[in-house]
């Protein structure tokens, strides 16, 4: 009877001894789950862009001349400055607007029957620059193609390309960080969906370069793009995300 008992108690400590390796292993299995998922997560990219047009337009122009004595090659630069500056009042920009350098000087020496480089002055080659910035972008392109006419006066000048900037990228950046960041989570919710799962909260963030290009450019630079030799430009953002999935 007493080994009857015995065996009754050891039978019945067994079962509880399995039914608590069972609810162990359940636990640690769902322990498990749990961790692993709250490790699987989802990197996707955002990307947006806007177009915009430039708000400001800088121009610069140089112009030289040459003559035999330093005081003669002074006086007619200052003829050409003035037939310069009267050519930008044509367009409504008055000499106060203008940036004048200074005025860069060089000698210029006679070439022997060889070719070469004498130590005999030949004359005086004097240069200077005028640059102008504005907020009428077409107008200072219409200036700057026309400049042109100046050679008819016997002006020599050298017209640089208009560069065409947009003063509020600052403000834009954060809008365009928004959106991107807005096509991300789009975007990893369709991948979420598509593997059962859902979004959860944001594991890392990180930005990319802006890109600013010329209008139907695909030009990148790991650097960041900037372009300001067009007036119609387009501002493209990336921003690199990774989503928790639940």
């Amino acid at each position: 009877m007493e080994k009857s008992k015995n065996w009754a108690n050891n039978m019945l400590f067994g079962a509880f001894v399995a039914f608590g390796f069972v609810i162990a292993s359940l636990i640690i299995a769902d322990a498990f789950r749990t961790v692993k998922t709250s490790n699987q997560y989802v990197t996707v990219k955002g990307y947006a862009e806007k177009e915009i047009m430039s708000d400001l337009a800088f121009w610069s122009c140089e112009f030289s001349v040459f003559d035999k004595d330093m005081v003669s090659s002074y006086n007619l630069l200052h003829e050409h400055q003035a037939k310069i500056v009267e050519f930008f009042e044509k367009y409504g920009f008055s000499k106060k607007d203008l940036a004048i350098s200074s005025i860069s000087s060089q000698r210029v020496y006679k070439l022997n029957e060889k070719g070469w480089q004498s130590n005999q002055i030949d004359g005086y080659r004097l240069s200077q620059s005028i640059s102008i910035e504005d907020k009428d972008i077409k107008k200072i392109h219409t200036m700057s193609l026309a400049s042109s006419e100046l050679l008819k006066d016997g002006i020599e000048i050298e017209s640089h390309s208009p560069e065409y900037y947009y003063t509020k990228i600052n403000d834009l950046k954060i809008e365009m960080l928004s959106e991107a960041s807005k096509d991300a989570k789009i975007r990893a919710e369709a991948l979420a969906k598509n593997g059962g799962g859902e979004v959860g909260s944001i594991k890392a963030a990180s930005q990319g370069v802006f890109q600013i290009t010329p209008k139907n450019s695909t030009d990148v630079s790991d650097w960041g793009w900037n372009d300001v030799n067009s007036m119609e430009k387009v501002i493209k953002a990336v921003v690199t995300v990774d989503y928790f999935i639940k």
